[in-house]
């Protein structure tokens, strides 16, 4: 449902099919604190589809207009109705209606081009949809999960970032996790009213935390993991592969390829199948062993002459 009408030249005319969604290996229940979760029901390798979701609605995020909320509400079906209101609300009621403040408190942001006549406010950075399922996913500064938005279903897919086991919380990231960890607690609390205990957050030793920090802002690939960064080692991952390319060595290729391979799957199908193909045949990767033929090509340097200093004495 949009809550813009002047969205409807912006959507996909004939909008294509989304995945299908995979077989349910998740629950929703109890978090504790944390209100509602997403729980694996199964072990869940890492770059799988865990869901895809269509929005329940789509609003831009300048529309504070309670009636359209309320209206949207009572539009939809009695369960859906039920499920959206039983949702997180870290609003006040004077800040806005109940309605308005599940969008505020859930929405994801989602790449849609604005009308031309809001292009010039301020706050239209971009529109927000709610999710019933993938929404009930808690936030970590280390997540085990991300999603990818497709403009031309219309859909959220869902997919995990690495194993995760039976029974552990699938976690979502709610803002940058590069950030220091006193800047990603602060914003965290004035967006959505929450402290943020996870375990890099409840770290209390200085050294521990500046360690932590300088390995976010770094980004080294050996401490990416032990930060629980798994979301951005995909790119590290395919980086290291072609450089075994260029250098032509099958078994470095291989091993890099495959882990990349894996969490691009979802995120990024088009490069997952060029890896695919790549691994089949190694050589029909365009520049393979470039780096190796130019070694061959190139003429010997000469070595450095060693002179006799004393001559010159």
């Amino acid at each position: 449902m949009l809550l813009d009408p002047a969205m409807i030249p912006l959507l996909p005319e004939n909008p294509r099919s989304p995945p299908p969604p995979p077989t349910r290996t998740f629950t929703i229940s109890s978090a504790g604190g944390r209100g509602a979760g997403m729980f694996a029901t199964v072990d869940i390798p890492a770059g799988a589809l865990i869901h895809v979701e269509h929005p329940v609605f789509i609003a831009p995020a300048i529309l504070h207009i309670p009636e359209a909320y309320e209206a949207m509400s009572r539009s939809l079906t009695s369960k859906t109705r039920a499920d959206f209101l039983a949702m997180a609300n870290c609003r006040r009621p004077d800040e806005c209606c109940a309605e308005e403040g599940i969008l505020r408190t859930n929405a994801i942001g989602l790449e849609l081009a604005f009308p031309e006549e809001m292009k010039s406010k301020s706050e239209a950075a971009e529109y927000g949809g709610v999710f019933l399922n993938i929404n009930r996913s808690n936030h970590s500064c280390g997540p085990n999960a991300a999603h990818k938005w497709d403009w031309a279903s219309l859909s959220l897919s869902f997919y995990s970032l690495r194993p995760i086991r039976a029974g552990e919380e699938i976690m979502n990231v709610y803002t940058d996790f590069t950030a220091p960890r006193q800047t990603r607690r602060e914003l965290l609390l004035q967006k959505y009213r929450f402290i943020c205990d996870c375990p890099w957050c409840s770290l209390q030793d200085p050294s521990l935390i500046a360690r932590s920090d300088r390995a976010r802002a770094e980004l080294p690939l050996e401490l990416m993991e032990q930060e629980g960064m798994h979301g951005y080692m995909s790119l590290y991952l395919e980086e290291i592969a072609m450089c075994y390319a260029f250098l032509g060595d099958e078994k470095g290729f291989e091993l890099w390829a495959r882990r990349a391979m894996t969490l691009c799957a979802v995120p990024d199908p088009k490069q997952a199948a060029d890896f695919a193909r790549w691994l089949n045949n190694p050589k029909s990767f365009k520049n393979w062993a470039w780096r190796k033929k130019q070694r061959l090509h190139k003429p010997s340097r000469a070595p450095s002459p060693v002179y006799d200093l004393g001559l010159f004495l």
